[in-house]
């Protein structure tokens, strides 16, 4: 490890976050950032919303997550005015637009049809900074709770580019034969029925619109070399638990490794036939994985098969798609902070714990747990400082690239923990802004803090302090990159 580029790269972050938290057209006065919380495509896809935006991903706790919007919907107009053929620039306009207290939405996918949906508004003035933004910029605190990964899968996705899915509402599997167990064909079936419902799609084996197959064939890897495999280290790859978000270390090799390194490869394939026309594939997806042991192929499909039908019915990538993992947990009190004095309290979120406990706009922040607050000028080189000092306490084991490109990420070190709340504690590294993670022991010790204690001076001169019970967010996810 080298110190200076990790510490070069993490200054570069930081500065990134701290100053450049809103996009470049609102850094003027009386300008305002509009945060939505989802991300979209136009389509040129025949197969799924030509021609209008498509809904990629949906953070959770988000202005669109409170909507009720959902990862494929296709948004057909927004405030009465059809998204078809609408330019990117006018797209962009609408969506976040200051002066709307809301956004109607109409939207389509396989359950619904031209439904309305209300995008709250969530805007902030150019100067302000809130907690979910401050979480990302102090990152490096609890890079467990505050990161993003690229996972790359070995898919390969394919579709029939002349039938549009959008009519479609129901599905029905083939009879699926293998040389496993009936147990294995269930399992995978249970995995295939669970992802479609969800997608909105209705369970249907006398009436489908949609019959769906799969295949498996685990073997020997024919290129295998054991003597090359004994003396070439190898690690498990990171694969996405997709029902509780949580990146798994799994005995697969990653994509672009040595296939010769493993003994068994795995080829398992799903397929969608139009229920009418039996002969016409509409979609496929197959995955050629180079297992490192024997794995149950059905553990397999309750991984995988989520993962492979992110891109159904929308695909966007052939060959080998990336898999944004996004880490997100903070204590949330409601207090919106001014970027440019960071101690003073923009704006307090009304029926927020802040609020709540009576902290208000105007408010200065002296201390956060009894650590000083100071210039960003002067938080910026405490945290360089602390995160240069302390990387003896993070695991090797855990090395990462974030997906910012920050390279030499690690997580901090079970061993030290309570070494690291020590350093946490230190004056000089002025870590106010820890409270955001101050329910991790590495943090706050053995002992979780039940609440925030804010020194407070009122914008009539008033000292106080004031505790704030915060609620914690979750907000991770995974989408396609």
């Amino acid at each position: 490890m080298k110190i200076n580029r990790l510490f070069a790269l993490v200054f570069l972050s930081i500065v990134a976050h701290l100053t450049l938290v809103l996009p470049a057209n609102a850094q003027k006065k009386g300008a305002a950032n509009c945060y939505i919380g989802f991300e979209y495509q136009l389509s040129y896809n025949e197969n799924w919303g030509a021609n209008r935006p498509v809904i990629l991903s949906v953070e959770p706790l988000s202005p669109a997550a409170r909507a009720g919007l959902n990862v494929g919907d296709i948004i057909d107009s927004i405030n009465g005015e059809p998204t078809a053929n609408m330019d990117e620039t006018a797209l962009i306009a609408k969506l976040t637009d200051p002066n709307n207290d809301e956004t109607r939405l109409s939207v389509s996918n396989f359950a619904y049809h031209h439904s309305n949906r209300i995008l709250p508004r969530y805007c902030l003035d150019y100067n302000m900074i809130d907690e979910r933004q401050l979480t990302r910029a102090f990152s490096l605190y609890s890079m467990e709770d505050a990161s993003e990964r690229v996972i790359v899968y070995p898919f390969d996705t394919g579709k029939e580019g002349q039938t549009s899915f959008e009519a479609y509402q129901s599905f029905a599997f083939v009879n699926a034969k293998s040389t496993a167990s009936d147990e294995t064909d269930e399992a995978i079936k249970a995995a295939l029925k669970q992802s479609l419902e969800r997608k909105g799609l209705r369970y249907d084996a006398g009436d489908a619109d949609v019959v769906v197959d799969f295949y498996y064939r685990l073997a020997n890897n024919p290129f295998y070399k054991p003597e090359l495999a004994k003396r070439t280290p190898t690690r498990n790859c990171l694969r996405i638990a997709p029902e509780s978000g949580i990146l798994t270390p799994l005995p697969f090799l990653e994509v672009g490794a040595d296939k010769q390194l493993a003994p068994y490869v795995l080829t398992f394939g799903i397929r969608f036939f139009d229920a009418r026309n039996s002969g016409r594939m509409l979609w496929s997806c197959e995955a050629v994985e180079h297992f490192l042991h024997e794995y149950i192929i059905a553990d397999y499909a309750h991984n995988a098969v989520p993962v492979m039908l992110m891109q159904f019915p929308f695909v966007r990538y052939e060959l080998n798609p990336s898999i944004r993992a996004v880490s997100r947990r903070y204590n949330y009190t409601g207090i919106v902070y001014n970027a440019d004095d960071i101690s003073l309290v923009a704006l307090v979120v009304p029926g927020s714990p802040a609020d709540k406990a009576g902290i208000k706009a105007g408010d200065r922040i002296s201390a956060i747990n009894g650590k000083l607050l100071d210039t960003k000028e002067v938080l910026n080189k405490a945290y360089h400082s602390f995160i240069k000092e302390t990387l003896r306490y993070r695991d090797e084991s855990t090395l990462f690239t974030e997906r910012s490109g920050l390279k030499n990420c690690r997580f901090w070190g079970a061993d030290y923990y309570k070494k690291l709340a020590k350093q946490f504690a230190k004056p000089k590294y002025k870590t106010a802004f820890a409270y955001l993670f101050n329910f991790r022991p590495y943090i706050n010790g053995e002992s979780p803090r039940p609440f925030i204690t804010f020194d407070i001076v009122s914008s009539d001169g008033v000292i106080r302090q004031i505790d704030v019970t915060p609620e914690l967010k979750v907000a991770s996810y995974y989408s396609l990159e």
